[in-house]
């Protein structure tokens, strides 16, 4: 698979249905192999995924959110560490508050606060300082 498709999705236009469908592919091939999930960092499209969370419209949400979620879960420590250069953690933390959102951002969060603690302890502790108090972390 050629995946210099990830580099040509970047500079597409960007109304909301093309980057749903954006996320759409760029979450297909995060569930392929290790590769293809580095080439999704590798690509820049990862800023544009987090910003779609806090999007006004429901279905380019709901994709960005699958995408993130899929992400998460497939990535390892240190490509966590590359998604905390996103806005993500900040991205998150305001969706805890929102009542529609918050199982999800309580969920990404618990996943990326179990890699960042194995790998790099101090940047743990840098993140629960970024997130509200919880019994949950």
């Amino acid at each position: 698979m050629d995946l210099g498709i990830l580099t040509v999705l970047g500079h597409l236009e960007t109304q909301v249905s093309t980057r749903a469908l954006i996320a759409w592919i760029v979450h297909n091939i995060a569930c392929s192999s290790d590769e293809h999930l580095q080439a999704i960092f590798d690509s820049g499209l990862l800023p544009g995924i987090v910003d779609m969370l806090q999007s006004n419209d429901h279905g380019l949400q709901a994709q960005g959110m699958r995408t993130v979620s899929q992400v998460l879960n497939r990535s390892t420590s240190a490509q966590i560490v590359l998604l905390l250069h996103t806005d993500v953690v900040s991205t998150l933390r305001e969706m805890l508050s929102d009542g529609k959102n918050a199982s999800f951002a309580r969920s990404s969060v618990n996943v990326l606060l179990s890699k960042v603690k194995v790998h790099d302890p101090p940047l743990y502790q840098q993140l629960l300082l970024q997130l509200p108090p919880s019994t949950g972390w």
